[in-house]
């Protein structure tokens, strides 16, 4: 072979090697240029392949949704641990660990003071599953032990400080079961409420939350966030209710007018990262860190929220417009993190007919049975117009006043309370019995009835 030919072929010969590196070289630049999108891909290989549990593989649970009753100050909570495909991302779903097939999980709301007596159904057949409230007190090895695969298990506790808690799975590894979805907010309202409830017009639960590569331990421990997200959970029967996706909140924004005072609930559910909440265009005028009344601040521009933490945000939208809400950390609003509020300017489109018909079918509502009744008299009415109580058990009624001097009155029982207080009683005999404003002191007093069920 001529010296000449050999040159040819050792050139060509490393030419090949060094654009086979070149080229590896660009993939590398490519996936770290666009890096979203490549996790994304990235993603969903391994949430199709050796990551996903194999009794994981063929399973998508539909989501069930959490039986909630309650039976003077004690709260009975059914919930699911369970698996759910969940499209976090447009075209990326994720096989979420999730609580009732949600992630966050459902909202939860109790009362100070009340007992909450909580079941887990673990209907997920690979692994164990448990409940970790952050609000309450309890030995975490008895009031958060596992529940293994396809059992269930019951635990009791008190709820006794008021505030916005994290709930999650305890479960080793529980940085895992948290990033996988497993996680959520429970409000525990304040028996005095709060100072400015009188002011809010507006109510809203706020939960941000990370993702990860899929079921991936080492990029949740050392990794970033592939998306980090915003949701909404209703606070009340029709409110809007998302998963934690990539533009849930700017495909659909919250909704309130201009000159309202609004409230969020707001909660990070991390794992790992602090969020700076903040609404552009607006300032909190009131804050109550962790959501207890005796944390409270006046007039910041951001809150800082660690993993785990909540609190209760009250801001005023002067103008009618569109107001984003953001974490302040601007690389997680660039995976996600933001949200809309939209003011309008008098009444809020294609709500108002809607809010017509449900309050016609509310005023046809028959409560359902409460033998303990709190019953608020407001400007000369009281806050139902039907209670319903069985017969044969004791019932309890916790009474107050507001905007003004208010009583109550049921005479059949001998129920005669002024101001506030509490009285109980033992009907015996069902039937329908009036409530009545036993305080005279002007025009009004006279028109406050409502009726007492007994069944």
């Amino acid at each position: 072979m001529s010296t000449k030919l050999k040159s040819i072929l050792f050139i060509l010969f490393w030419a090949i090697i060094i654009f086979s590196l070149f080229n590896t070289g660009n993939i590398d630049m490519l996936q770290a240029g666009n890096g979203s999108l490549m996790k994304m891909k990235a993603n969903n290989v391994k949430n199709t392949s050796s990551n996903v549990p194999a009794l994981h593989k063929n399973l998508n649970q539909e989501p069930v949704a959490p039986e909630i009753t309650r039976d003077g100050d004690d709260v009975y909570i059914l919930m699911t641990a369970q698996i759910t495909d969940i499209e976090i991302k447009d075209g990326y779903t994720y096989k979420a660990w999730t609580f009732n097939g949600q992630a966050p999980g459902p909202l939860l709301v109790v009362n100070e003071g009340d007992t909450i007596h909580f079941t887990l159904k673990n209907m997920d057949p690979a692994m164990p599953h448990s409940m970790d409230f952050h609000a309450v007190h309890t030995d975490p090895s008895e009031g958060f032990s596992n529940v293994e695969p396809n059992e269930e298990g019951t635990f009791v506790y008190q709820a006794t400080s008021p505030g916005v808690f994290m709930y999650h799975c305890g479960t080793d590894p529980v940085l895992l079961h948290i990033a996988n979805g497993m996680h959520g907010m429970i409000i525990v309202k304040p028996s005095a409420g709060y100072p400015t409830d009188e002011e809010v017009d507006r109510e809203f639960a706020i939960i941000q939350n990370e993702w990860y590569q899929y079921n991936d331990i080492d990029d949740m421990t050392n990794g970033n966030p592939s998306q980090v997200v915003f949701s909404t959970k209703a606070l009340n029967e029709g409110g809007l209710n998302t998963n934690g996706t990539v533009g849930a909140l700017i495909d659909h924004p919250l909704q309130a007018k201009a000159g309202e005072k609004i409230r969020f609930y707001v909660a990070n559910m991390g794992p790992n990262k602090t969020s700076s909440f903040h609404v552009i265009g607006s300032m909190f005028d009131d804050v109550y860190l962790d959501g207890n009344p005796v944390n409270h601040l006046k007039g910041m521009q951001t809150v800082e929220l660690p993993s785990s933490g909540g609190a209760v945000v009250e801001f005023t939208l002067k103008d009618a417009g569109e107001y984003k809400f953001v974490t302040h950390q601007f690389n997680d609003v660039q995976k996600g993190a933001v949200g809309k509020i939209i003011a309008y300017e008098g009444d809020i489109p294609e709500q108002t007919k809607k809010n017509k018909t449900k309050e016609s079918a509310k005023q046809n509502e028959v409560p359902a049975v409460n033998n303990h009744i709190k019953i608020t008299a407001v400007n000369f009415s009281y806050n139902q117009k039907t209670y319903v109580v069985q017969s044969g058990k004791k019932v309890t009624i916790s009474f107050s006043s507001k905007e003004g001097y208010h009583g109550l009155s049921i005479e059949e029982f001998g129920v005669n309370i002024t101001g506030e207080g509490k009285a109980t009683f033992v009907p015996d005999k069902p039937g329908k019995y009036k409530i009545h404003c036993n305080v005279y002191c002007g025009k009004g007093h006279e028109e406050m009835t409502a009726t007492l069920i007994v069944q």
